[in-house]
């Protein structure tokens, strides 16, 4: 498993700092979780290759859809919710 750095979020009435996943993590790691279902890896080294070649071959209106259905939740105020 590999570590990412965890989003943070700031929550005005009480001043504390909350971590979370990034908005952008959900759609995307949804997406990867579905794709390498029951794979398993050698060592990072061969899970980074397949991570990459997996998202260069994504077409790009799949990040496009991901932004703009992100920029609807937050217009609409439910910016992480699924």
């Amino acid at each position: 498993m590999l570590h990412r750095p965890q989003y943070r979020t700031f929550d005005f009435n009480s001043s504390h700092v909350h971590l979370t996943l990034a908005p952008s993590d959900i759609y995307l790691f949804c997406h990867l979780k579905k794709h390498f279902h029951d794979t398993r890896f050698c060592d990072k080294i061969y899970l980074m290759q397949a991570n990459e070649s997996h998202l260069n071959s994504t077409p790009v209106i799949f990040y496009l859809s991901g932004i703009k259905k992100h920029f609807d939740r937050y217009q609409k105020g439910n910016y992480t919710k699924k």
